[in-house]
């Protein structure tokens, strides 16, 4: 499932211009304002052999699945913006030796 890693819109109304959370907000919040550059980033780190993270195809007509996977080499990380659409694949290898007696 393609997703992203943090919201993309806040409330202007409790959340300051660099995201410290203002003296007079409000309690109850409406997430309209959407979040400007620079953006709050993430990252998917690489503890497995066969990691791959998932871009979302453009088009209505093209289905989720046929989306571009991208390797990460293990022990790098994919730096990516919050807002950006993505999947993580993780594949597990399990590999096992048969000793002949």
């Amino acid at each position: 499932m393609y997703h992203t890693d943090g919201p993309k819109t806040y409330d202007n109304r409790q959340f300051g211009s660099h995201g410290s959370i203002l003296s007079d907000a409000p309690a109850k919040t409406r997430r309209n304002t959407p979040l400007g550059p620079p953006n709050s980033i993430s990252a998917l780190f690489a503890f497995f052999i066969a990691t791959f993270i998932g871009l979302r195809p453009h088009g209505e007509r093209v289905a989720a699945t046929a989306g571009l996977r991208l390797h990460a080499t293990i022990g790098t990380a994919v730096i990516f913006l919050f807002d950006f659409y993505h999947q993580a694949y993780i594949v597990c290898v399990v590999w096992y030796v048969v000793f002949d007696a």
